[in-house]
């Protein structure tokens, strides 16, 4: 997925400058798709920055998303002859096998330092600081990846506190 993911990211780029088809992002979050459904998560914050910048793509983007949902295609008609054994796998990984809801935050933040390394890791939220200081100045591409990677670490970190995340969840996210 990280494949399809940095190309779907590099289009969405690309788009956001007017210098490509939304259509190639749908073909790259569609493939992607058929790995794992969370590169779907570039949708909201391209239509974010679509909406805040960029108004007259959005009806280009919304065609674009519309036609990425065709990736779905094979993983839903075999969820549905295996009796959506994907999501009860993700339920039952999220509850701790027994419907456990308490959060892992602390576990969850050290599993992610230590899958990108301590040295990035900490890199990352200094790059967060200087990227809200910065943010006006910077380019469409660049408010794009910064609030990708950004929204979606903070978004697992809060829901750690709530449920348990497994680490491996949340490793698209980095750059």
């Amino acid at each position: 997925m990280a494949f399809f993911l940095a190309l779907a990211l590099y289009f969405s780029c690309l788009f956001l400058e007017e210098k490509s088809s939304a259509y190639k992002i749908s073909f790259a979050i569609a493939l992607g798709s058929l790995f794992k459904w969370t590169i779907f998560l570039l949708w909201p914050v391209l239509l974010a920055l679509v909406l805040f910048y960029k108004r007259h793509l959005l009806k280009s983007c919304f065609k674009a998303i519309i036609l990425s949902f065709a990736g779905l295609l094979p993983s839903l008609i075999w969820n549905v002859e295996h009796q959506f054994s994907t999501f009860k796998h993700v339920y039952t990984q999220s509850s701790g096998g027994m419907n456990q809801s308490d959060g892992n935050f602390f576990e969850f933040l050290i599993s992610q330092s230590a899958l990108v390394g301590p040295v990035f890791f900490i890199l990352l939220f200094m790059g967060a600081y200087w990227g809200v200081k910065a943010f006006k100045e910077k380019s469409i591409s660049f408010k794009l990846l910064f609030v990708f990677v950004h929204t979606y670490l903070l978004f697992y970190l809060i829901m750690s506190l709530f449920t348990k995340m497994q680490p491996n969840w949340a490793i698209f996210i980095y750059p």
